[in-house]
């Protein structure tokens, strides 16, 4: 773990790129990180869907799964899918024994908001109206992609929204403008992002500062009613306050939530081929049992086992 550190830390001094740019040219060395050490990953068992709001990759580790996993990726709404979301959602849906299905929706700066936010709440009703035969839903994301799970499981119809169970939120972003706590605190300390490249990257998507506000808004809203979730960040990452913020708001709404700190760790490190990805993947199957095997609704003072 100390090498991967030490490789973000001379990666950020040495390059005066925003991640914002970096992710549309392709060549944030993160990214070239991340595909270098998924090289021996095998893409079997992956099939791609093309659905009518956006192309879906899907991956069936076990026959006639009751549960199913729908992963929106991060990547700061501007990149795509990154082989070590692949690795990872494999991962986790042969820990759940679920169906998993990772939305490729379109990428700023062509999709202006909310079409992401549309995409991927239509595709998920798309597919829950054709394939809908399991008892358990769990939806799941890591960045941008976790910031607007919670406004997009509230947008959901009811008959579909009755059937998730959980969120998992990993290092979700929510605040657009870099004006956190985290934010100015931590950015020595981070050795991926940095806070002046935060609002000009969500501009890309959001398009004005009416539009980030607005979605800020939805956000909060949508808070009073979520599925028990289960949030994950990194100590070290600028968006450590975005992920505390949300749990305890989620908290004082009575909602049944818990935060996983990755000690010394950043941003979506779960993502990362680290010994800790593995504990983590183990927390999410007890989070989702204990919930799962819960015959009521959760109350806040419920503890898992």
């Amino acid at each position: 773990m100390k090498l991967i550190i030490r490789i973000f830390l001379r990666y950020k001094k040495s390059s005066n790129q925003r991640i914002g740019a970096s992710y549309n040219e392709k060549k944030h060395p993160i990214l070239t990180y991340l595909s270098k050490m998924s090289r021996q990953f095998s893409m079997r068992g992956w099939v791609a869907d093309d659905l009518i709001n956006a192309t879906v990759f899907k991956f069936h580790p076990v026959t006639s799964a009751t549960r199913a996993v729908f992963y929106i990726h991060g990547g700061s709404f501007t990149a795509p899918t990154s082989p070590a979301h692949f690795r990872f959602c494999s991962e986790l849906a042969q820990a759940l024994e679920a169906e998993i299905y990772i939305i490729e929706y379109e990428v700023a700066p062509k999709a202006k908001y909310p079409e992401i936010h549309m995409q991927c709440r239509e595709t998920i009703s798309e597919i829950i109206s054709k394939e809908g035969h399991w008892s358990e839903i769990i939806l799941a994301g890591d960045s941008a992609g976790a910031g607007i799970i919670p406004a997009i499981f509230s947008g959901l119809d009811p008959k579909v929204s009755s059937k998730v169970i959980a969120s998992i939120l990993m290092s979700p972003w929510i605040d657009y403008e870099g004006s956190s706590v985290s934010a100015k605190t931590r950015e020595r300390i981070d050795p991926w992002l940095n806070s002046h490249g935060i609002n000009p990257v969500a501009l890309q998507y959001f398009q004005s500062a009416e539009d980030v506000a607005l979605a800020q808004a939805s956000t909060r809203v949508s808070l009073d009613d979520q599925p028990p979730t289960l949030i994950s960040v990194g100590e070290q990452e600028i968006l450590f306050s975005d992920a505390v913020d949300l749990f305890s708001t989620l908290l004082e709404n009575g909602i049944w939530s818990s935060i996983y700190i990755g000690r010394s760790l950043w941003h979506v490190w779960p993502l990362f081929p680290i010994p800790e990805r593995n504990d983590f993947i183990a927390e999410v199957v007890s989070f989702i049992d204990f919930v799962a095997s819960s015959e009521s609704n959760l109350n806040i003072e419920d503890e898992p086992n």
